[in-house]
């Protein structure tokens, strides 16, 4: 069904609701199956190669939600299929940490996160 909403009109994968979030957004939120949000994934690639996801926002909108889970499938997304996609996850924490509406383990979750990279590209594994 999925497969056929996006072939049908692909265009839906870019359009945002009355709050600025896209489809990709309530997939992640949502726990849609990975398959799914696999889906929305590679069509996004497919139709609209050049149109860059919001991910910080998409972050904060998860956050203030207290939807670690969904975060950290987002992150593992963006980092897999859209590492050309730059996110400055620690400003997505800084800006949690404003609003006062993200949880502590949340707010964790997200420092966490936003350190990966770094660590990474230092080659430091353990952590």
């Amino acid at each position: 069904l999925y497969q056929l909403l996006t072939e049908k009109y692909p265009n839906n994968l870019i359009t945002k609701d009355i709050w600025g979030d896209l489809p990709i957004l309530y997939a992640f939120w949502g726990n849609a199956p990975r398959e799914v949000v696999q889906l929305l994934v590679e069509s996004h690639k497919t139709y609209f190669p050049d149109h860059a996801l919001d991910w910080g926002s998409m972050v904060v909108t998860l956050g203030e939600a207290n939807a670690p889970d969904a975060i950290h499938n987002l992150f593992d997304m963006q980092q897999n299929h859209f590492s050309d996609q730059n996110t400055n996850w620690e400003e997505c924490a800084v800006e949690l940490a404003r609003s006062e509406k993200a949880s502590t383990e949340t707010f964790q979750l997200l420092l966490r996160l936003s350190v990966v990279n770094r660590l990474d590209a230092l080659g430091v594994g353990k952590w």
